[in-house]
């Protein structure tokens, strides 16, 4: 059974909700990310990671907060190779999102 690490991340932005729940689903699709699925009802984003050294899927949950807007983030990557030794996969794949996302 592979070993499964996760690594959570909050953050707040300024700007209403249905600004940044399309803005998320973008971030990840342009940085790479496969089976992006959004939920309105829910207000969350999911997707896959896959490249050669990391292999993880991302969970991306967006909350009002008065005039901003809360993200949490959730990262949970195979950690049981021998190149997440070498750097965390789960930090690899908050670093693509935050990148993608301009944050």
């Amino acid at each position: 059974m592979p070993v499964r690490r996760s690594h959570q991340e909050v953050f707040t932005v300024s700007g209403p909700l249905d600004a940044w729940l399309p803005r998320c689903k973008q971030a990840l699709e342009a940085t790479g990310f496969s089976h992006v699925r959004v939920s309105d009802i829910l207000h969350q984003i999911t997707g896959q990671y896959r490249t050669w050294t990391v292999c993880g899927e991302i969970e991306i949950t967006v909350h009002p907060s008065g005039d901003q807007t809360r993200i949490d983030v959730e990262a949970v990557a195979a950690g049981h190779h021998v190149f997440a030794l070498f750097r965390s996969p789960t930090k690899r794949i908050l670093a693509e999102f935050k990148r993608g996302l301009g944050v």
